[in-house]
């Protein structure tokens, strides 16, 4: 990556992450999912610790619209060792994925 020193950087060139999203059709036209997510990223690859990986967890709905499909999340960090998220605070999160032609 180009980066210039003494510029804030964001990213890295290290990274990991997991999820676990089951999906339960609780209707005909609706899906709740809950979720945990595991990750993190580290400036060089060799930096690397999963003692410092990011957690959180959450649970969306996932419903039919005409132009494409809603999901509507609702997710919290659940432990964050770098100290960079603050743990306990939700996120909401409304978004739209286009159906795709094949």
């Amino acid at each position: 990556t180009s980066w210039n020193p003494g510029e804030p950087r964001i990213g890295g060139d290290g990274e990991a992450h997991a999820t676990f999203e089951p999906r339960l059709h609780i209707h005909p036209h609706a899906t709740f999912t809950p979720f945990v997510d595991v990750a993190s990223v580290w400036e060089e690859p060799d930096d690397v610790s999963f003692d410092t990986l990011r957690w959180s967890t959450g649970a969306g709905l996932r419903f039919p619209l005409v132009i494409g499909e809603g999901h509507l999340i609702l997710a919290w960090v659940v432990g964050d060792p770098q100290q960079t998220l603050e743990p306990g605070r939700f996120r909401f999160h409304l978004t739209l994925e286009p159906y795709r032609r094949d």
